[in-house]
């Protein structure tokens, strides 16, 4: 009988949402790093107590799952010659070019053009500039899935570019399925509510940031790229972030998304210290404020003002008992860290 149980965990102030079915694992993080069903406990993160389980549809969640491992299974048919670049070779560039300098330029676009506005617009997951990215496993019996979301970049002279969050690389990392001489991996990015490929490298990473950038294939592939804003917002500055239809609170349960409005809420340094835009001082995390649901890591924040990206959600915090739970995200200056100045 299939048993399906909500967990969060929480450590340290994070706390991550994961997904488990026996034989089958499927786990969608909102903060910095999670660990699945088979996974290797990490230090940083106690044996959290499993709260009560909370009723999820079954039939949404299986149909989900069955077009992922339909994709993985027809990308692995057309890869018989080429194959898709597995997990381990992906966690392997992960590691190799953290605060790699990518030789290109990302265009500062704090004020971009209407043309170059995303839609924001309610209705397709994929249809707003955003992507789902999902890291598969599998050996033939069971399979493992780690969700993120991602929007693609242009930078100049190159083909576009993916960023997303990277903590739900380090969660497949602990897969004891990638151990096995069976299974086969990769990471499906989907585009479109049709189109999907596979990622073709991992560019570059920012762990400490939680920010993974990939290329894509050269196939005719023409994503909706967004504009990023290159300077920190002021707190309280209006912003768009992607949700879900009411009653749906993950990507497990609904693929379409609505827009809802939100505000920075403030900005730490790496310490946790508060921090202050227009200062010497290091802005390293966004607050902000409804916090986000589960599956929306690596979606980008949105100025609603001018359109332009903003910052990149990672996950929620809880401050304190008396401040609350807070969205936590990646201010988008970092992502040019990546890139040669202009």
């Amino acid at each position: 009988m299939m048993t399906i149980n909500w967990i969060l965990h929480q450590s340290k102030g994070l706390a991550y949402l994961a997904y488990m079915r026996h034989g089958r694992s499927l786990a969608t993080i909102a903060p910095n790093v999670g660990r699945i069903k088979n996974a290797v406990a990490d230090s940083t993160f106690p044996t959290p107590q499993q709260p009560p389980m909370k009723p999820v549809a079954k039939e949404s969640i299986h149909a989900f799952d069955a077009e992922i491992m339909q994709a993985f299974s027809l990308l692995h048919i057309k890869g018989v010659e080429k194959p898709p670049v597995s997990l381990p070779s992906l966690l392997r560039q992960y590691d190799d070019n953290a605060g790699r300098a990518i030789r290109a330029k990302l265009l500062n676009e704090s004020a971009p053009s209407l043309s170059r506005r995303p839609p924001l617009a309610n209705g397709s997951f994929r249809s707003n500039g955003l992507t789902l990215v999902a890291h598969v496993v599998s050996d033939g019996q069971e399979d493992e899935i780690a969700l993120a979301s991602g929007f693609f970049i242009q930078p100049k002279g190159m083909r576009p570019m993916l960023v997303s969050c990277a903590h739900t690389l380090e969660q497949i990392r602990h897969s004891l399925l990638l151990d096995s001489a069976q299974s086969k991996s990769c990471t499906i990015i989907f585009s479109s509510d049709t189109d999907y490929f596979t990622a073709g490298e991992i560019t570059a990473s920012l762990p400490s940031s939680d920010i993974a950038i990939f290329s894509i294939p050269e196939e005719p592939i023409t994503p909706y790229t967004l504009p990023v804003s290159m300077y920190p917002v002021p707190i309280d500055t209006s912003i768009m972030m992607p949700t879900f239809p009411h009653g749906k609170t993950t990507l497990l349960e609904s693929t379409r998304l609505e827009w809802t409005k939100g505000k920075v809420w403030g900005y730490r340094d790496f310490s946790g210290r508060a921090a202050e835009p227009g200062s010497y001082d290091s802005l390293n995390h966004l607050l902000f404020m409804p916090p986000p649901v589960p599956g929306m890591s690596g979606a980008p924040l949105i100025e609603e003002t001018s359109g332009a990206v903003i910052g990149i959600v990672t996950g929620s915090r809880m401050l304190s008992r008396v401040e609350g739970v807070r969205g936590w995200a990646t201010p988008s200056e970092t992502i040019f860290e990546v890139f040669e100045l202009l």
